[in-house]
């Protein structure tokens, strides 16, 4: 006994047949049985909706031409939505979700939100073949609240960022507003004076709190040239000598304003320290800061 399709079913009961046993049992095998189930073959369309307290499970597409409502969703392949809308009420598990081919399906969340899961190593992707790609989140009215605007050289965040850990950076973090932080630790450097001219001090490698050892009234540092250096960076220069003066040089041909001529040197005194800032393509801006008595 099997299941038959409808047109062999209806042969079974033309005018004048009589139908046999089993004829009888292909017909209830052709069909759900709402205890039993069964296994549909063929393509099901269903009008008004379709109900499931259980599995739903296809070797094949399943598709919607209006939303697609679930409980709890979950898809242990790829997913790619076609213009579609998924709405889910529950948890959806996806192993993988990608758009349609032109990139012109959305992938949107709810009152219910997204989370991922990075216990296992989860992480979420966006990758649109040329890796510029945007993270956005709007309200209801499509005004943006927060969005990652990554390009070729740099990712911008519009809207608020709060972060409870570490953010760390290879490149620049930089705000057009305000960042603020509870703690801000500046990374600190100790190098040794050298030399008694711009040409023969120590080299200040990079940016931040540098401590400078071995200063005795002549040796000194040297800042790196301006031209390399984004307006706005910080240098700070602390002379950890009690008792000698140190010297700070710019890069050649580069200033220590507002007063100091190209190429001239800040004798920063005994235990001080100097904080200069890159203020233009000529050079810095700097103030002494003294030590604590």
């Amino acid at each position: 006994m099997s299941a038959e399709t409808r047109s062999t079913l209806k042969s079974y009961f033309n005018t004048g047949d009589n139908p046999t046993e089993a004829e009888f049992i292909d017909l209830i095998d052709s069909g759900l049985n709402l205890t039993d189930g069964g296994t549909v073959a063929g393509a099901t369309t269903f009008s008004t909706g379709l109900n499931c307290n259980s599995h739903i499970t296809a070797s094949g597409n399943i598709s919607s031409s209006g939303t697609l409502i679930g409980g709890g969703l979950n898809i242990n392949g790829t997913t790619t939505f076609n213009e579609g809308h998924i709405t889910n009420v529950g948890v959806i598990s996806v192993d993988v979700i990608q758009a349609d081919t032109d990139g012109s399906v959305e992938l949107g969340f709810g009152i219910g939100g997204i989370s991922f899961n990075a216990s296992g190593g989860d992480k979420v992707t966006f990758n649109d073949g040329a890796e510029n790609v945007d993270l956005e989140y709007s309200d209801e009215n499509e005004t943006i609240i927060f969005k990652i605007d990554q390009s070729e050289s740099e990712t911008s965040v519009v809207g608020r960022l709060d972060v409870t850990g570490h953010i760390t950076a290879s490149g620049n973090i930089s705000s057009s507003d305000n960042i603020s932080a509870f703690n801000y630790i500046e990374a600190t450097q100790t190098i040794a004076a050298a030399g008694s001219d711009q040409a023969g001090a120590t080299a200040i490698p990079t940016a931040g709190r540098t401590v400078v050892t071995g200063a005795d009234n002549a040796k000194g540092v040297r800042l790196p040239v301006v031209s390399g250096i984004a307006t706005g960076t910080i240098f700070t220069i602390t002379n950890s000598v009690a008792n000698k003066t140190l010297e700070i040089y710019p890069g050649t041909n580069d200033n220590i304003g507002p007063t100091l001529p190209d190429n001239g040197a800040a004798t920063l005194p005994a235990g001080g320290s100097l904080i200069v800032i890159k203020y233009n393509a000529n050079g810095w801006m700097g103030y002494f800061g003294v030590a604590p008595s």
